[in-house]
């Protein structure tokens, strides 16, 4: 029997260990590949959304002057008790009361209710054809861009009314609204003869405390969500029925008095239980009347005061309307409504 050994030296040996260390080596490099692939979507962006408002306004004094009836087949008084106004159940069928229907100095046929705020209308904003119909709006149609009052009447009289009805559109998604506004002077303006013989002037012609402004106690208002018509009718019903100073100082707290819109909250994707907002891209209306019961007189004589009025809106979605974002009126509004007697 051959006797067959390997010779093999030791650096023959370390050699061929070597060899089976590369071979180990690539086998593990080789366990480490997996099929593989990368599809790419390119070109993303996140856009912000976009909630802008426009503004337009009619605004309507009656100081019982005889052009104010042209056109008009009838015009009736309310014949209660001086001082108190009319209420939707005393109208006459078939007619329209002014300022408005719960409470109204005068009531119209409703076929010439148009003729009379017509006659009435003293100034306007964003009223003609195309104003406010779509988006996205012209600088011009926001109310940033008037420098003038909406109500600037000095010679106010017991038994004058009036009304101003905003008119908005909001780009481009539903939003919550609050109507505001802020008390920004008063004065007595000294004190007349005969004012200062009444017994409910206060009799402070220097007085810093807007609660000795009688003019602001004596003056009435209602607000309610109208349907751009400019008067009271079908469902509407105010909101707020109060003295010009207690209205002012609602539309100073907070975020104003919040308004009811035409679309549910949870289908603009905002708290199923929050009020109303109101629709993108729609237009829509608010109201505001105005007058001086016949009972006053003499005590507010001479009184003046200016205030602000304005429309704060915030996005519906992920919202349930409490307010968080109002900047305040001096960055939104600077149109002062000023009315002295």
């Amino acid at each position: 029997m051959t006797d067959e050994r390997f010779d093999i030296s030791r650096r023959k040996a370390l050699a061929a260990l070597g060899t089976i260390g590369v071979a180990s080596a690539g086998a593990g490099l080789g366990t480490s590949a997996y099929f593989s692939d990368q599809e790419t979507f390119e070109n993303n962006q996140l856009v912000a959304g976009t909630l802008d408002m426009g503004v337009g306004y009619s605004a309507h004094y009656s100081d019982w002057s005889d052009d104010e009836g042209e056109g008009v087949s009838n015009v009736n008084m309310y014949s209660g008790d001086p001082g108190e106004t009319g209420t939707s159940e005393e109208l006459t069928d078939g007619y329209t009361g002014l300022p408005a229907n719960d409470a109204w100095l005068i009531e119209v046929p409703d076929e010439d209710v148009d003729t009379f705020l017509d006659n009435t209308q003293y100034q306007s904003f964003n009223q003609e054809d195309g104003d406010l119909q779509e988006c996205p709006l012209s600088d011009a149609e926001q109310a940033d861009s008037e420098d003038r009052p909406i109500i600037d009447l000095d010679d106010v009289k017991p038994g004058d009314f009036g009304e101003i009805t905003f008119d908005f559109r909001i780009c481009d998604n539903p939003g919550f609204v609050w109507i505001n506004g802020a008390l920004e002077d008063f004065s007595e303006n000294g004190i007349t003869e005969p004012e200062g013989d009444d017994p409910q002037e206060d009799g402070d012609p220097d007085t810093e405390d807007p609660d000795d402004i009688e003019l602001l106690d004596v003056v009435q208002t209602a607000v309610w969500v109208d349907d751009g018509n400019n008067y009271q009718n079908g469902d509407e019903e105010p909101m707020s029925v109060q003295s010009l100073g207690d209205l002012l100082s609602d539309l100073d707290a907070d975020n104003g008095i919040p308004l009811a819109g035409n679309t549910a909250a949870e289908d603009g994707g905002g708290s199923a239980d929050a009020r109303n907002c109101f629709a993108g891209d729609e237009f829509h209306s608010i109201a505001l009347a105005w007058w001086v019961p016949v009972d006053h007189g003499n005590e507010i004589q001479s009184d003046s005061a200016s205030f602000s009025l304005g429309l704060y809106t915030e996005q519906c979605r992920h919202n349930n309307g409490s307010g968080m974002n109002n900047e305040g009126l001096e960055s939104e509004t600077d149109d002062d409504a000023e009315t002295s007697v």
